[in-house]
């Protein structure tokens, strides 16, 4: 049983390191998209709430202004996105084009075959424990993030 906050922090660190490894998050093509995990994580951002503006974008991943900025003019000039016009230039409504979609949908496609094959080998009470758990560390991390 770990009783101390050090124990906690380096468990959870081990963790962080176990995940990122086990699935390549690290790699600088996630899931050979030619997309860093950043990249794919913004593109699934603008799909999930589009329009939304950059300052949207920002907020719900806490990435830096300037590096959000610079992401989003190479998605326009490949073509992967579109801005519509807005009250002012920093607030212009971001959608994904169809080249995008089809872009996200690859690496959608990809992650749940990654996930699906790294889980095959557990039974149906082995799934729901790992369900449960992976729900149980969202729950105490999140309230954790809600008190800072």
């Amino acid at each position: 049983m770990i009783r101390t906050t050090t124990e906690a922090i380096e468990a959870l660190r081990a963790f962080n390191r176990f995940h990122t490894q086990f699935f390549g998050v690290l790699e600088a093509s996630f899931m050979g998209s030619g997309l860093s995990l950043a990249e794919a994580r913004v593109l699934f951002e603008i799909a999930r709430c589009q329009p939304v503006p950059a300052s949207g974008i920002q907020a719900e991943l806490g990435l830096d202004a300037g590096y959000l900025s610079r992401m989003i003019r190479r998605f326009e000039a490949s073509e992967l996105v579109y801005r519509d016009r807005g009250v002012d230039a920093r607030q212009r409504p971001i959608s994904l084009t169809v080249k995008g979609r089809d872009v996200l949908g690859a690496v959608d496609s990809e992650v749940q075959q990654d996930v699906a094959a790294s889980i095959a080998h557990l039974d149906s009470l082995d799934r729901a424990a790992l369900v449960e758990a992976l729900q149980t560390v969202t729950a105490l991390l999140s309230r954790g993030k809600a008190e800072r």
